[in-house]
């Protein structure tokens, strides 16, 4: 390649290349997409990758195809114009682009212009505003929109700092009108980004405008709020907050000190003021302090510091780290009342949600910011204070409050907590109050929120036995029975609000869609305590090993075991390749390690929806019973009907059985919904048949609207047509049904993420409005880690109601959404989507991934269940058995497990001799039905050996 000619790829805006000067063409779109994946990539990258990504829906050999003819294509396109060296590079395993080709990128030298900080350039491409990477291109699968999505917003940043830049460049030469020029330019190419308005908002307050810089900044939120339905980031909003005290001390000074004091406001001399506005909270180690009294950042703190970033999002605080080693939450950016509720929302949250075996010391205090006279915002000591309070209680449970945070939390009506005062230990000066809050419960007043009512003998033997689990540190439990929306799962969660806070929370939640999964719910309890969450397999398998480490495990069949069951494994595991031993030294690492994360501390753990347990979950629940008056844990398994397998076992056991609330109870939570009492209440409260479920759907107000003309006694009694509620959604519009549809196809815990990848026409500001809406009438709720539908039977009607068409389709969207995950995706999940989609091959490949690694850990019974329904399903689809199932010796080890199932057909043995038959072969191609046969006996002798060898 002469070296004053090469290839030009322009990827902002509509994609073109030049080679030589020379316009390029490409014969359709996958080798253009090509081409660009390897440009920006710049580096090798796997064929696997490259085919999943640009063939997505179809099978591995016939995406490989794909890729190899669009490689052939793309070297015809580039080559046409007599490049004497390779631009692409290929092997057996990988492709990418030659590192000596002369190749220029046009994103890439904005990249370049920005790190060389070059600001004349800068400025002639910032006035050309330039377009979005890929703006004309189509979507094409989840895997290639995540990827476009990421480097769009990568441009994004670049361009933020290119702006940046420029505004810095300009300042001194530069009027305040002129840089305000380029910040709109900057907002105008971002309209709904945080970084723009700030920039804006600075220039303003540094030009002795705030008064301009906080009506720029409210219509902003504004704007975000109605489109998004989001608040900008807590950087913008401490901006918001300090343009607002600017005009407010500027009012103060020029009406000589006289003004509107708001609630929290205080006069102060000098022509200064102040508010109580400030909420800190202080995270520290617990542990030997370091030499300046306070604790220094540690493996502990990391751990936690990641809790505290999450949880500081979901209630709108402010953390950081400081040079001494704390953790500081900071509250109060927007100056309101509602700040003390959410720092001590956010306050338990932590302390609830902190990787088990890490009780960091917590304290809550309030203090003052003030500006004084030359606009300058001091906060003070609020922070050390804050941390000095914290230290107070050793024990690391519950949270610590200052007198100052008492005294405004105590009065607040939206709270009602359990509090002791500290004596004087600790105290930096003598005298000094603390208090420690044990518990407490917010009432959020939400409007149609359906108020707790009745089980109050329930609530009260619940909290005797949390009450002697804290005295003797000896563990209990509690079933929960009752029948399908009865309120189980209501009345643990009211339990664990009013039982003491230093019992942090524990949820095991089983569910319908992961019952084929070994150990689902424990995996999510394991990858939430190690962050395995996103994390790709050699940096997980890492980090596992890390974790297991600091429990003094480093035995590698128990390191390779805890790989395979997680999915960090570099593959599977074939299935007749591991010991029957893996199954115990599984059990035996959990029963060891999970004592280690109850012990620290006294625990709640809900095991919740346990009729829907895998078998794994069984045994390990039946074997921790064993040792749980050892342990200080108070058990609350709920279930819709009795588990004997599991009764008898724990040395002290008590039994709730839920039955209808009474009338008066209905009554009471009916008029809790509405507000009022209203004329139809008795009908409605008649034909709930006292069950909350039915009685919330009844309850509706949306129904009226769908039913008009109807009465009550019209409405048919719940189940059987409970969820009228879908044909008032229906009728008030398209929006709502498609976004509940899509959860309903997902099922379980799902993410505003999760529901637009199924629904790629849906903007985030759609999704709010549908949630509003599903919210305020009580179909779904938020909780920790997600959205969830009120119950299951709610999921299952929605479902139902989805045509088989569409039903189809989000299925199919479903599984290319959570294929595209690195790691942590249940095979058998995914099994089941593509089984619903119809698409047969993806589908026994992921019931063969999840059968496989099930035998693989020891659990025959679990993986014989996921091979018979494999084989079942191959059986019925003649394509699914050609090009299914990836070779015949898997068959050969399924079969001893599955021939001594009683509920197999009687005519197995003559069906999975003709499937043999048509199954691909691999070193024998011409195998016939007595060779498979004879294969069979040949394994079920060797499974039979293994068997024997264990026992």
């Amino acid at each position: 390649m002469r070296d004053d000619m090469g290839i030009r790829i322009h990827l902002l805006g509509k994609m073109h290349v030049e080679v030589f000067g020379q316009a390029c063409s490409f014969p359709y779109r996958q080798v253009r997409y090509l081409l660009a994946y390897l440009a920006m990539e710049r580096q090798m990258v796997p064929r696997s990758l490259l085919a999943q990504t640009l063939w997505p829906g179809v099978g591995a050999d016939v995406a490989a195809g794909g890729l190899r003819q669009a490689l052939h294509n793309l070297r015809r396109s580039l080559n046409t114009k007599n490049t004497n060296e390779p631009v692409i590079v290929a092997s057996r395993l990988e492709v990418g682009l030659h590192p000596q080709a002369k190749i220029w990128i046009d994103i890439h030298a904005i990249k370049e212009h920005v790190e060389k900080g070059r600001i004349h350039p800068l400025r002639k491409i910032l006035l050309s505003s330039p377009a979005q990477f890929l703006a004309e291109e189509e979507p094409n699968g989840h895997r290639w929109n995540a990827w476009v999505k990421k480097h769009r917003d990568g441009f994004e940043q670049v361009l933020d700092a290119a702006f940046h830049l420029v505004l810095q460049s300009d300042k001194e030469s530069s009027s305040t009108d002129e840089l305000l020029d380029w910040a709109a330019r900057w907002a105008r190419w971002r309209p709904l980004a945080d970084a723009p308005q700030c920039a804006m908002a600075e220039l303003l307050l540094e030009a002795g405008r705030p008064q301009e810089a906080a009506q720029q900044l409210a219509r902003y939120r504004k704007e975000l709020a109605e489109r998004l339905g989001r608040k900008p980031e807590p950087e913008c909003l401490e901006l918001h907050n300090r343009a607002q005290f600017l005009c407010e001390g500027r009012d103060r000074r020029k009406s000589g000190g006289r003004g509107k004091d708001g609630p929290m406001a205080v006069a102060s001399p000098a022509g200064s003021f102040h508010r109580y506005f400030v909420w800190i909270i202080a995270v520290g180690p617990q542990g030997p302090e370091s030499e300046d009294g306070l604790g220094g950042v540690d493996e502990h703190l990391n751990l936690c510091f990641d809790m505290a970033k999450k949880i500081a999002r979901d209630y709108g605080g402010f953390p950081s780290v400081t040079a001494k080693g704390w953790i500081e939450i900071r509250f109060g950016l927007e100056n309101q009342q509602e700040d003390v509720i959410q720092a001590v929302r956010a306050a338990f949250a932590l302390r609830q949600a902190v990787p088990q075996g890490h009780s960091p010391y917590i304290g809550l205090h309030c203090g003052k910011l003030m500006v004084d006279a030359t606009f300058s915002i001091f906060i003070g000591d609020v922070g050390e204070k804050a941390a000095s309070v914290a230290l107070r209680d050793r024990s690391g449970q519950g949270v610590v409050l200052s007198a100052e945070a008492w005294a405004i939390l105590r009065n607040h009506r939206q709270i009602r907590a359990e509090v002791e005062k500290l004596g004087n230990v600790g105290a930096p000066v003598a005298g000094e109050p603390a208090y420690r809050l044990k518990s407490h419960q917010v009432f959020p007043e939400l409007p149609g929120r359906a108020k707790f009512v009745g089980r109050k003998e329930e609530l009260a033997m619940i909290r005797a036995q949390a009450a002697q689990v804290l005295d003797e540190r000896s563990g209990r439990m509690i079933w929960v029975l009752g029948e399908a929306g009865i309120g189980k799962s209501r009345l643990v969660m009211e339990a664990g609000a009013i039982i003491p806070g230093e019992m942090a929370k524990v949820v095991y939640r089983c569910s319908f869609q992961q019952q084929r999964t070994l150990l689902y719910p424990m995996a999510n309890l394991i990858r939430e305590f190690f962050a395995l969450s996103g994390v790709a397999r050699p940096a997980g398998a890492q980090r596992l090993r890390e974790g297991l480490a600091r429990f003094e495990v480093a035995d590698p069949d128990i390191v390779r075991i805890w790989t395979v069951w997680l999915g960090l494994a570099d593959q599977e595991t074939p299935a007749g390749s591991a010991a029957m031993g893996d199954k115990e030294t599984l059990m035996e690492s959990l029963l060891d390690i999970l004592p280690r994360f109850l012990s620290h501390g006294p625990r709640l753990l809900m095991l919740e929806d346990f009729h829907w347990a895998d078998m794994g979950s069984m045994e390990l629940v039946a074997r921790f019973l064993e040792n749980l008056a050892n342990l200080p844990v108070l058990l609350l398994l709920t279930t819709r009907h009795r588990l004997p397998t599991l009764e008898g076992i724990a040395s002290s056991e008590s039994f709730l059985d839920l039955g209808p609330l009474a009338q008066a109870a209905s009554l009471a939570m009916l008029r809790s919904i509405h507000g009022e009492a209203r004329e139809d209440d008795l009908a409605i409260v008649e034909r709930s048949a006292g069950v909350p479920l039915y009685l919330e759907a009844l309850a509706s107000d949306v129904l009226p609207k769908a039913r008009s003309g109807l009465g009550v006694a019209d409405i048919p009694t719940p189940p059987a047509d409970l969820f009228l509620i879908l044909d008032a959604t229906v009728s008030i519009g398209r929006l709502y049904l498609d976004v509940l549809q899509a959860a309903a196809v997902i099922g379980e815990v799902f993410t505003q993420d999760c529901v637009l990848a199924l629904l790629p026409g849906k903007t985030a500001a759609e999704f709010a409005e549908a949630s509003a809406f599903l919210t305020k009438h009580r179909i779904w709720e938020r909780r920790q880690g997600g959205i969830v539908f009120r119950h299951m039977l709610v999921r299952d009607a929605v479902y139902d109601g989805i045509p088989a068409s569409r039903r189809k389709h989000l299925h199919a969207a479903a599984a290319e959404c959570f294929s595209a995950m690195e790691q942590g995706v249940d095979p058998a999940y995914l099994g089941w989507h593509y089984l619903h989609a119809d698409v047969p091959v993806a589908a026994v490949q992921w019931l063969l991934v999840a059968a496989k690694r099930s035998f693989a850990l020891g659990w025959p019974a679990q993986s014989a269940a996921l091979y018979r329904e494999v084989i079942q399903f191959m059986l019925r689809s003649p394509v699914a058995a050609k090009t299914g199932w990836p070779d015949r010796a898997d068959l050969a080890e399924a079969l001893p497990l599955l021939e001594g199932e009683a509920d197999l057909p009687a005519d197995l043995q003559r069906r999975l001799d003709a499937l043999l038959e048509i199954l691909p072969a691999t070193a024998d191609r011409g195998d016939s039905g007595n060779a498979g046969r004879r294969r069979r006996k040949s394994a079920r002798r060797s499974h039979d050996d293994k068997e024997l060898t264990v026992s």
